[in-house]
C-alpha cells in the first residue's frame, strides 16, 4: 500500500511537470491593447523544463530506492526544489509531495517484492 502511495506521487509528479509545460502560466498584453497567454517554455525556453524533469527523478527515486535511507534522501531533495520553485511551478508538485511523504513515512522498510 506504501508503494502505492509513492506511485501515485509519482504519476502526479509527472502531470505536474507536464501540466507546468502545457499550460498557459503567463499572460501577454502588447502595447496595442491586445492581450494573450504563453507556455513556460514559450516564455523561458526548453531549460525552464528542467527542474521539473529532477522533481520528476526524485519521485522516482522515492519509489523505486531499495534502501530507505535512499528513499528518504531523494524525498528531501524532492522537498528542497519544489520549495525552491514554488514562486513558479512549486505549488503543481504540492499534492506529489504529499503523496510522496505517506508513502516514505508509512513505509517500514518492506521489499518491492514480497518473498
Amino acid at each position: 500500500m506504501n508503494r502505492r502511495l509513492s506511485l501515485i506521487g509519482v504519476v502526479l509528479a509527472v502531470v505536474a511537470w507536464i501540466a507546468t509545460l502545457t499550460l498557459p502560466l503567463y499572460s501577454t498584453e502588447s502595447s496595442d491593447g491586445s492581450s494573450g497567454t504563453a507556455t513556460l517554455i514559450e516564455v523561458n525556453g526548453w531549460g525552464a523544463a528542467v527542474p521539473g524533469l529532477l522533481l520528476v527523478i526524485f519521485a522516482l527515486v522515492v519509489w523505486l530506492a531499495p534502501l530507505m535511507m535512499v528513499r528518504w534522501i531523494g524525498l528531501a531533495l524532492f522537498l528542497a526544489l519544489a520549495a525552491l520553485g514554488m514562486a513558479s511551478i512549486g505549488m503543481f508538485f504540492l499534492p506529489a509531495a504529499l503523496l510522496l511523504i505517506l508513502g516514505v513515512s508509512m513505509d517500514r522498510g518492506e521489499s518491492a517484492a514480497p518473498a
